[in-house]
């Protein structure tokens, strides 16, 4: 057995949203959380990584801040009103 093949036991502590997504995406695939995470460091590049730190710095970002307000009107009743009080 070549040390590309063999398998070790790992334990991590991970929060548990992301367990369950690792969990839910796996079962999708139709293979194991463990397949799921050798697949994902087998394909790993720098470029890939680089994208990866940006989306986490993102979703960093987006949980941080406050959520945005939504207006009472539709869009179209908003596309309406921007329309009259340019034409009137």
């Amino acid at each position: 057995m070549d040390a590309k093949s063999k398998k070790t036991k790992l334990t991590l502590t991970i929060r548990k949203d992301l367990i369950e997504k690792a969990k839910s995406s796996a079962k999708a695939k139709g293979i194991s959380v463990s397949k799921l995470f050798e697949e994902a460091f087998e394909k790993e590049d720098p470029e890939n990584l680089k994208e990866q730190k940006a989306a986490s710095r993102l979703l960093e970002h987006l949980e941080k801040s406050k959520p945005v307000e939504t207006l009472p009107e539709s869009d179209k009743e908003l596309w309406h009103k921007h329309l009259d009080e340019k034409y009137g």
